[in-house]
């Protein structure tokens, strides 16, 4: 938290060069993302937090911090008693869930973001839409981005489908089991 406000009020001053307040700019960005990574680890690790309702709650505040001035929208279509959920379970549907929001953030140029969240007694289906310029997964120059959504999905004993076309946006879908 300090070193992010020093380097943000350091790299407004008139007298840096503009090197300088490009490295400030990127001591900046780092200590932001790590103070996000650290506090995600804490909620991760924090016993009371072993709850679904927990889980959703800390999905709806990442989407609004994450996505920012992006519009979006976010509904809680839960049922069913809330559940006892391991530490992997909350890593994985999180971390699925935030590698969704952050491909959204650097690439889809959107205007809108719909999620969805809806649970019953056995799954958690999330369901992430964007109004972006969506893309051919077959043609797209990709990191492991998609493939770690994916894999995410799987280890909390889901699946996951992503539905993309260039110029109409790209619908993210995963499912994962609460049965452990």
């Amino acid at each position: 938290g300090a070193i992010a406000f020093v380097s943000r009020t350091l790299k407004n001053a008139p007298e840096i060069s503009d090197a300088t307040r490009a490295r400030l700019t990127t001591i900046y960005n780092t200590a932001v993302k790590t103070s996000e990574g650290m506090r995600d680890i804490v909620w991760f690790i924090t016993p009371e937090r072993e709850n679904i309702d927990d889980l959703v709650l800390h999905m709806k505040d990442t989407a609004s911090s994450l996505l920012g001035p992006i519009e979006h929208r976010f509904v809680d279509r839960s049922s069913g008693a809330d559940v006892h959920l391991s530490l992997e379970f909350r890593r994985s549907v999180f971390l699925a869930f935030k590698e969704t929001l952050t491909n959204i953030v650097k690439h889809a140029a959107a205007t809108l973001v719909e999620i969805e969240v809806a649970r019953g007694n056995e799954t958690l289906q999330v369901s992430i839409r964007d109004n972006g310029k969506g893309f051919d997964e077959h043609t797209v120059r990709s990191g492991n981005g998609l493939a770690s959504i994916r894999n995410r999905a799987r280890s909390a004993g889901g699946d996951c489908t992503i539905s993309s076309a260039a110029g109409f946006g790209t619908t993210v879908k995963f499912t994962a089991s609460l049965r452990e």
